[in-house]
């Protein structure tokens, strides 16, 4: 099969975002990734490093679908800050039900790299930053405490997070909604 260099690296990343959902990080080879792409393995090496460098782009990927879901909650500005907050956890756990293979290597500190560590780091604050705007919203509205707004979003997106963590683990999943529902209602006045 012929390619175009230029399709390679993003060709990779879709194609080891797929592999990844569909078998985990774990089961991604570089040979498995260039024979799906339909390259040698040598040639996918001149795109990159190494598997890790591939996970790293399908986990950036991954933060990236994720804002755009939680970012939406911010689109409908008439919205309820309230209703904004619960919308955006609830595109937090559906992201993570829809593709927990990928949730996990988002979340599963897989790369050793400092600067790699960074990048995600960064990608992840962005989520938290969406979390605290809603907050603050709520708080100029009236509608939400006045406490912290970092120390809110910051439990609020815990919470989130071992909420997914549970189901993913195996705990048997409740009402997604009412358990968001639960949580907002800790931030509301």
């Amino acid at each position: 099969m012929g390619y175009h260099k230029g399709d390679v690296k993003q060709n990779a990343v879709n194609i080891a975002f797929a592999i990844v959902q569909g078998e985990g990080g774990k089961k991604l080879t570089m040979r498995h990734l260039a024979d799906e792409i339909g390259i040698s393995h040598t040639a996918l090496y001149r795109h990159y490093k190494n598997k890790d460098a591939v996970l790293l782009q399908v986990a950036t990927k991954g933060f990236k679908q994720l804002m755009l879901r939680m970012a939406a909650c911010l689109k409908v500005p008439d919205k309820a800050s309230a209703e904004q907050l619960s919308d955006a956890s609830l595109a937090y756990v559906e992201f993570a039900m829809q593709h927990a293979e990928i949730y996990r290597l988002m979340n599963g500190g897989f790369v050793q790299n400092d600067a790699a560590n960074v990048e995600l780091s960064a990608l992840s604050n962005q989520m938290f930053e969406i979390l605290k705007i809603i907050i603050l919203k709520g708080q100029a509205e009236g509608a939400f405490k006045k406490d912290n707004v970092d120390t809110m979003g910051f439990a609020l997106w815990s919470m989130l997070h071992g909420y997914v963590e549970l189901i993913l683990r195996g705990r048997e999943r409740d009402d997604a909604e009412a358990a968001v529902r639960f949580l907002i209602s800790a931030v509301k006045v």
